[in-house]
């Protein structure tokens, strides 16, 4: 039997296995463990810091460092860490913290340091071997509504790239996330500088399954929808065991279908597609410096 290899964003595929052997890589990385008790601080306030050819990783789990770069960015259209389910791996890679200070030739985008050269990080450091399995699941497809497509593309300049962006404000690609402001009041979901394909695969940050986007719309767009939350927006519902108190007053707004349909002119429907998964077939603690 033949092996079949397809090169996608930096990525090779062989079997299902996903290696960025030819993908660019950090010229300098140092790697170093963060300790629980003098890192304390940074265990509390760790995060990922990146400048002009140069990436910082304070404290943080190595499924993290996975998840950021074979779901988030490992392609250009950036997407919810947590989109693509992991599993396998040991149980270290959850609670062994590290502390990561990567140079990089010349000013390769966010993107690329965080995504494609990440994984090269992952695979020739901590010996990473992981695959993608695809399998059908529920998800919601994402077509325009009888009634038409309501929003308006974005002008040239009304967002700028994150890497260039100076104000969270400003920034193409952004979510905020909004519970119910009071009783009868809706929970939001703002989309800023979004293509629908970028807005559809951020969408599982509000609903119980992925989306697929069928409208066949270009261009960039700012995405407000404002709904009463639900069991299918399970980020915004507080579901209460039964026979307990009423919390208070249920939040008001429409459903999410239906906001989707009156304030957005599109529509979201029940269906099957494909799902992904990634699966860790080994993984070891980092070489040393």
């Amino acid at each position: 039997m033949k092996t079949v290899l397809l090169a996608v964003a930096g990525l090779v595929f062989s079997n299902g296995t996903l290696r960025a052997q030819d993908s660019p890589k950090f010229e300098v990385a140092s790697i170093r463990k963060c300790d629980q008790a003098s890192d304390a601080a940074d265990r509390r306030g760790g995060g990922v810091g990146v400048s002009p050819g140069r990436l910082s990783v304070t404290c943080m789990p190595v499924i993290f460092l996975i998840q950021g770069a074979y779901v988030a960015f490992a392609n250009p259209i950036v997407r919810p860490f947590d989109s693509v389910p992991v599993s396998g791996g040991p149980s270290w890679i959850n609670s062994d913290r590290y502390h990561i200070e990567a140079k990089a030739e010349g000013a390769p985008s966010r993107q690329m340091m965080q995504g494609p050269m990440v994984q090269r990080l992952l695979e020739d450091r901590f010996k990473l071997k992981i695959r993608r399995e695809t399998k059908e699941i529920p998800v919601y497809e994402l077509t325009v509504a009888k009634s038409g497509f309501k929003l308006q593309a974005m002008k040239e300049g009304e967002c700028t790239p994150p890497d260039v962006a100076s104000a969270l404000s400003q920034t193409c690609a952004v979510t905020r996330l909004g519970g119910a402001q009071g009783p009868g009041k809706p929970a939001f979901a703002d989309f800023n500088g979004m293509s629908m394909e970028e807005f559809s695969v951020n969408l599982i940050q509000v609903l119980d399954r992925p989306v697929i986007n069928k409208t066949g719309i270009s261009g960039i767009f700012h995405v407000r929808v404002e709904f009463a939350p639900d069991e299918v927006t399970p980020r915004f519902f507080r579901s209460r065991a039964p026979g307990a108190e009423p919390a208070g007053d249920p939040p008001g707004g429409p459903s999410i279908f239906t906001a989707f349909q009156e304030q957005l002119g599109i529509k979201l429907e029940p269906a099957k597609g494909p799902g992904e998964l990634l699966v860790i077939d080994s993984v070891a603690r980092p070489s040393a410096d």
